[in-house]
């Protein structure tokens, strides 16, 4: 019998090898938590945008603590932020229930500052308010409490929030020239000069001058002593009807010292000394007793000529000033020709 040769195992051919697509990532966080992370995101943002304005800001008249005091604040709410917003997305454990205690706290802040606005006589919207709402609405919100496994972190991170918002509002509250809601700035105010110019040709016996300031809003904790001023050129002038509202005192240091120098022991413009026949009246306001009260001040300038009697031709030129607490001060300009 002849041998059979044994046949070699057959090797069946190996498939080609193809990469097999990856499967993606599966979110497992909660909506929840989806949502609070870009809002931390939000509010690391704005607190650099903050940031930037606290750097930039006129630092005389504040004290550096202060100053700092803002800086360091706004600084670590946003790092804050950030570190909790990165410990979401990593799903630490610890991290919702402090979160959710935040976005309360900032709802709750937002809700105070509007209000506070509401009552000064502004309207601000508080959108870190709105947009923590807006995460606290989503499915699978933890109870704020932190579990008893992760209790050194979760009120570690809440009393770091509060502590920082505690600070900076503080702050804020005693700085000069001050930050709103607390001080208002310029702005609040709206001052309207109004001179009464005779027609060209004719004889000024006399020209009403009146002066009206209204606050738009006030400070919410109303102090200092402000002043207003008004100050006629060229002369020679008289002054007859002076009248002011109830509640000011007259000749508070000269208009020459209000507009020229000092108000409040604090400089408001540093024009010089009056030159020529300048003449100037001024008032004083105890914001502290009477509060930032709307006002009115007006006189009527008598034009003289050196022989006697009213000028036919003339140029009056009435400068106004009301300086809030040497903090800052608006001034007007109205000049009249006839």
């Amino acid at each position: 019998m002849d041998a059979v040769e044994a046949a070699e195992p057959v090797t069946p051919d190996q498939p080609a090898n193809v990469e097999q697509p990856a499967t993606p990532a599966v979110d497992t966080r909660t909506p929840f938590a989806r949502r609070a992370s870009n809002v931390l995101i939000a509010f690391a943002v704005f607190a650099l945008i903050a940031l930037l304005i606290v750097l930039g800001a006129d630092r005389s008249g504040l004290p550096l603590v202060l100053w700092w005091a803002a800086l360091v604040g706004v600084a670590a709410t946003g790092l804050l932020a950030f570190l909790l917003s990165t410990a979401l997305d990593r799903q630490r454990s610890w991290a919702p229930a402090p979160v959710a205690a935040i976005l309360w706290l900032a709802t709750v802040g937002g809700l105070v500052r509007f209000l506070l606005a509401l009552v000064s006589g502004s309207l601000s919207v508080p959108l870190d308010a709105v947009l923590a709402l807006w995460a606290l609405s989503a499915d699978g919100r933890p109870n704020p409490i932190p579990a008893t496994s992760h209790r050194s972190a979760g009120w570690a991170a809440i009393g770091l929030f509060v502590a920082i918002q505690a600070s900076t509002l503080a702050g804020a509250a005693l700085s000069r020239p001050g930050i709103e809601p607390f001080v208002v700035g310029q702005a609040a105010l709206t001052l309207d000069l109004h001179v009464a110019c005779p027609a060209a040709g004719t004889a000024a016996d006399r020209i009403p001058v009146s002066l009206r300031w209204t606050w738009v809003r006030r400070d919410l904790l109303a102090a200092g002593y402000d002043a207003v001023g008004l100050e006629a050129a060229p002369g020679p002038l008289g002054i007859e009807n002076l009248h002011a509202t109830e509640g000011l005192d007259y000749g508070a240091g000269g208009a020459e010292q209000l507009l020229n120098g000092t108000a409040a022991g604090t400089q408001v413009l540093g024009l010089g000394p009056p030159a020529g026949l300048v003449q100037g009246w001024s008032w004083g306001l105890d914001v502290a007793t009477n509060g930032m009260r709307d006002g009115t001040v007006g006189l009527d300038v008598l034009p003289l000529s050196d022989a006697g009697p009213a000028p036919t031709t003339g140029v009056l030129t009435v400068t106004a000033v009301y300086a809030r607490d040497g903090r800052w001060h608006v001034e007007r300009e109205v000049t009249c020709s006839w």
